[in-house]
């Protein structure tokens, strides 16, 4: 996975990034949380972000705030089992704390070229 963090900072815009990281096996469902929960721990101060990812069930899970309710269950679904990737939606939740999400579902966004170039694709 690869993943940017861009910001506004008192000296202007910032532009971070993490990745390349191969992650063998995973989903593109696991791969895009990991960048979210890496790029969530690079935040210091709280804020309101825009997270672009292709995953629409992720993408689901963020704007319907399921994780809050999982945390809540104590990561449990409604079959009463433990959550996919319960370790991961533990992470996240511990780094989110301020912070306020919104989440874009999109194919490509501006960056899109420059991460298939870093991955090789």
């Amino acid at each position: 996975y690869i993943y940017v963090l861009e910001f506004k900072s008192a000296k202007g815009p910032v532009t971070l990034t993490g990745g390349p990281k191969d992650i063998e096996e995973a989903t593109s469902y696991l791969a895009e949380l990991r960048a979210i929960n890496e790029a969530l721990g690079r935040i210091k101060k709280p804020c309101s972000l825009n997270i672009h990812l292709q995953n629409r069930i992720l993408a689901s899970a963020l704007q319907n705030k399921w994780f809050a309710a999982w945390k809540s269950s104590g990561y449990k679904n409604s079959k009463g089992e433990d959550v996919a990737h319960k370790e991961e939606w533990e992470t996240f939740n511990e780094l989110l704390k301020d912070n306020t999400i919104e989440t874009v579902v999109c194919d490509r966004h501006s960056y899109s070229s420059w991460m298939e170039n870093e991955c090789g694709a």
